[in-house]
């Protein structure tokens, strides 16, 4: 994505958790980005 704030993460993270089919796991390498560090993604 063009911009890399919190918001984007988030729906990323959506789109994948829609597109990934259920009992499949997931593993993802974040970064050391504040974006995934955010109040709203931790939750």
């Amino acid at each position: 994505m063009q911009r890399h704030q919190h918001q984007e993460f988030i729906r990323f993270l959506n789109a994948v958790e829609r597109e990934v089919p259920a009992g499949k796991t997931v593993h993802a390498i974040l970064d050391n980005y504040a974006t995934h560090k955010h109040l709203k993604v931790i939750e």
